[in-house]
């Protein structure tokens, strides 16, 4: 039995033993039956914790999200230059310096632009009808965004205009650049 020390404050018995604090709590509850200010900050605190533990968690996963976009992207037009090449027996021709998804020309495009340009190489493949527009980095921005690099006559031993080609695209959870290339033709 716990031995009784007398009343306190809130005008409930006060108790020395294991009982003292459960009987404290019991006794806070109103009796309009809602909940106290005390249980609604705990909660609240509870919330604020396991959220800011899932944020933690899902740092990166964006980027890698979008870095999984870049490679289906590069995948795709990489097919669709396959496409071409059996169709005409060469890859699209180059016309730029640079080519990238952010503009074309001799130059980097600086400001960037939102799309590949009109006059890219990679055009071919929408006005012959073997993809319908050509796919942009998710951010095309001046550090990440696609680049398409043919080899053109006599360049590292090439016969025809476009007998290899490069695609490049950076990715952002390393940092790292990924490359797809055409076989030998």
């Amino acid at each position: 039995m716990p031995r009784e020390i007398g009343f306190g404050r809130f005008g409930f018995r006060v108790t020395a033993g294991r009982r003292r604090m459960f009987e404290f709590f019991a006794n806070l509850k109103s009796d309009k039956g809602g909940f106290t200010l005390i249980e609604l900050l705990v909660v609240i605190a509870i919330i604020g914790t396991l959220s800011g533990m899932v944020l933690v968690a899902m740092t990166g996963v964006r980027e890698k999200a979008r870095d999984i976009i870049r490679k289906q992207h590069l995948d795709a037009i990489q097919a669709a230059l396959e496409l071409y090449y059996q169709e005409y027996e060469h890859y699209p021709p180059e016309g730029q310096t640079y080519d990238t998804s952010i503009g074309a020309g001799n130059s980097l495009p600086n400001p960037p632009q939102g799309s590949w340009s009109s006059g890219s190489d990679l055009q071919d493949l929408v006005t012959t009808g073997i993809i319908k527009t050509v796919p942009i980095d998710p951010i095309n921005n001046a550090t990440y965004y696609y680049y398409y690099e043919p080899d053109a006559i006599n360049q590292n031993g090439c016969k025809v205009n476009s007998c290899r080609w490069v695609l490049r695209c950076r990715l952002e959870a390393t940092g790292a650049y990924y490359y797809l290339k055409s076989a030998e033709q």
